[in-house]
């Protein structure tokens, strides 16, 4: 049984007043799902952290099922959703035996799990190597690639501007947690060139990125919000991340030709080729959709200055 996102966190002030949190997310609409719970109740230490080295490794998990309950068509009454894609129940459980469990398994205590100034320096560091990210597009007038943090601000800017002038009816945080975390993956998988034609690194991408995505949330499990965005982004069961995918799309075709289209020169890009590999993916958001038609006919207006002979 395969869970796209799983986090284990621990819920409370001190440790006497822990609780913890089991959290799945679910590409599949809560509707059509159902998650039967077992509670952590091992009678020894031995036997606890092997659960918990089971759910970090995210391996089959025996303490939970999987069934269908289309018979009612709704989630069981003791299901606390906060979306369609997850569902969350809580429980007390044994601390002693818990506490001896986790540090068997080798993983974070309640202490640890705590805000702590370690963790924000770790994923300071970690915006840094994004830094380090570069795509295959030119800066603005220099000579410069564009790196991921670069592009994921001017994505989320891009998104504000366009969901405030055309006043769309989509949640705004989610925008900015998409565009600022729809690529972080990249940080361990790397960027794959848009117009990447090498069937093995095309068949490859999807693979890499899943497991970049399974290391961040290893790395980062105080951040479950993070690995939310970044499941649902690629899941793209919503308006909003429909809408970002669009927009990720058409946001270096408008810098590029704000730039003279030297990218495109440079990568021996056509006018053909951006349009039938881009048109099919915009699609998925009809104002994007209306905003790139409308880019490109301005686009071929001028294509003898913006693309090679």
């Amino acid at each position: 049984m395969d869970f796209p996102a799983l986090v284990v966190q621990w819920i409370g002030h001190s440790f006497a007043e822990a609780k913890i949190q089991v959290r799945f997310l679910s590409r599949a609409p809560i509707s059509k799902r159902r998650l039967e719970w077992a509670p952590f109740t091992y009678a020894d230490a031995e036997k606890q952290a092997n659960c918990f080295a089971c759910v970090r490794n995210r391996k089959d998990f025996p303490c939970f099922r999987e069934l269908p309950f289309e018979e009612t068509g709704k989630p069981p009454a003791d299901v606390v959703g906060d979306s369609e894609e997850s569902t969350t129940r809580k429980s007390l459980v044994d601390l002693p035996k818990i506490q001896a469990g986790l540090e068997l398994a080798n993983i974070p205590t309640p202490t640890a799990m705590n805000p702590s100034l370690d963790q924000l320096l770790k994923f300071t560091n970690l915006l840094h190597q994004y830094r380090t990210i570069e795509r295959s597009l030119l800066v603005h007038k220099s000579d410069q690639n564009e790196n991921d943090v670069e592009h994921s601000f001017t994505l989320a800017m891009l998104a504000w501007h366009i969901h405030s002038t055309y006043k769309l009816d989509l949640d705004l945080s989610k925008l900015f947690s998409y565009a600022l975390a729809h690529d972080l993956v990249e940080i361990y998988a790397g960027d794959t060139f848009f117009y990447q034609t090498d069937a093995d690194v095309l068949n490859s991408k999807h693979n890499k990125e899943q497991e970049a995505a399974r290391r961040l949330r290893s790395e980062f499990p105080e951040f479950p919000e993070l690995h939310d965005a970044i499941d649902r982004y690629e899941a793209r069961e919503d308006d909003e991340s429909k809408f970002i995918y669009a927009l990720d799309k058409i946001e270096p075709v408008l810098s590029i030709y704000l730039d003279g289209g030297r990218t495109w020169k440079k990568n021996n890009v056509t006018l053909e080729m951006l349009t039938s590999m881009k048109m099919p993916k915009v699609a998925v958001d009809k104002t994007i959709e209306a905003i790139f038609k409308e880019l490109v006919s301005r686009i071929e207006t001028d294509k003898d200055n913006l693309f090679n002979a």
